[in-house]
């Protein structure tokens, strides 16, 4: 027999059912506060030698395109190349579709995507860079001849027909405005071969990328860039939350990427590129 409460004995059986009881609820409990923490939003210990970079399947110049040696380029690619070589970093490119591009990175599957816009939802989702290593200008786009008249208020967009990417992002103003005649198209290509025979009138799409396609280069292009521009927007490399990278090298990689923007190999990359925005 056992001493219990008050000195009353317990049969020796009873006592050990009670403990066992006990140690049952304390596991439980265990079990369900570790179960119930978040876990941690990066890799914290584990170190991996290479970078899983996604991009989309369609080349999006200047940013990133693929060569005629058949190898990846562009100004972001040399930029992340770059940094990646500072921290002897491997880089394997996987090229997607852009609809699965961002559940691919939130998923882990990839650990970086290699141009984004800077947004409060997107932040919510993946780990931006420290600092932006480039700057856009969203644009609106009108097919000639052009008989609409823009002074650069947003707004003023609400009620007409107006095209843009699926699953782009436009910056936090653009993803805000309530377009109410969207028409929605698959890629950049797609809306600017639209709106070049007519079909669409108006689209949206960033000016680095516009100013470099054929359709802009010919002598009379098919559109037109209406000024002034629609919203600035910096870009930045976005990590995936779930990376294979751990904290101490996605920080080593923001620090490497601050250094190369300040260094003269940066700049001489952007004048290479001519990647100025027109006053």
């Amino acid at each position: 027999m056992a001493a219990g409460l008050n000195g009353y004995s317990w049969p020796r059986r009873m006592v050990s059912w009670y403990r066992t009881y006990l140690l049952c609820g304390l596991l439980l409990f265990s079990s369900h506060l570790f179960a119930t923490q978040p876990a941690p939003a990066t890799n914290t210990f584990q170190m991996s030698d290479t970078l899983r970079v996604a991009i989309a399947a369609e080349d999006y110049p200047p940013f990133y395109y693929q060569n005629t040696q058949g190898e990846m380029d562009g100004f972001s690619v040399r930029v992340l190349l770059a940094v990646s070589q500072q921290l002897a970093l491997s880089v394997r490119w996987q090229r997607l579709p852009w609809k699965r591009l961002m559940h691919h990175v939130q998923e882990g599957r990839a650990d970086l995507v290699l141009v984004m816009y800077h947004t409060d939802s997107r932040a919510e989702q993946f780990l931006f860079s420290d600092v932006s290593y480039l700057q856009d200008a969203i644009v609106l786009l009108c097919h000639r001849p052009c008989d609409t008249e823009f002074d650069g208020d947003e707004h003023a967009l609400a009620m007409k027909e107006v095209a843009l990417v699926r699953g782009f992002s436009y910056g936090e103003v653009l993803d805000a405005l309530p377009l109410n005649a969207l028409t929605m198209v698959e890629s950049d290509t797609m809306l600017l071969h639209l709106l070049a025979h007519g079909r669409l009138k108006l689209g949206i799409a960033s000016y680095l990328t516009v100013s470099r396609s054929a359709l802009m280069q010919q002598q009379n292009p098919p559109f037109e860039i209406l000024q002034p521009f629609l919203a600035a927007v910096d870009i930045y490399f976005a990590f995936s939350r779930r990376s294979l990278l751990s904290s101490a090298q996605i920080q080593a990689f923001n620090q490497a990427l601050v250094d190369f923007v300040q260094s003269p190999e940066y700049r001489a990359l952007r004048t290479e590129y001519q990647l100025d925005l027109p006053d």
